[in-house]
């Protein structure tokens, strides 16, 4: 009787992940891919309080064990055809 119950459970539990496997909206699969991206720069980043320097402000930023340091300043666009930004980032600087 309990290899009965035993064998009709894992025939349910087969047939349940055969039906669920079924294939992915492409927007589905961008999204859930963006969703462990995400995931994945929470864990591994971390962004420390801005210091104010004379350019702008100096961001200090952790990516894994590796110490970085992203200046942010204000930004002015050139041309009216530039979309309206606030700050502009310089890329990072990180130790070695």
């Amino acid at each position: 009787m309990k290899i009965l119950v035993a064998s009709a459970l894992l025939a349910a539990c087969a047939l349940s992940t055969s039906v669920g496997a079924k294939p992915l909206n492409p927007a589905d699969r961008y999204d859930i891919k963006m969703e462990a991206e995400w995931a994945t720069r929470k864990a591994l980043m971390n962004t420390g309080e801005p210091v104010a320097q004379q350019d702008g402000y100096v961001v200090p930023v952790t990516v894994a064990s590796m110490k970085c340091k992203v200046l942010v300043r204000p930004y002015t666009p050139t041309s009216d055809l530039e979309p309206p930004l606030r700050w502009k980032a310089e890329p990072a600087v990180c130790d070695k």
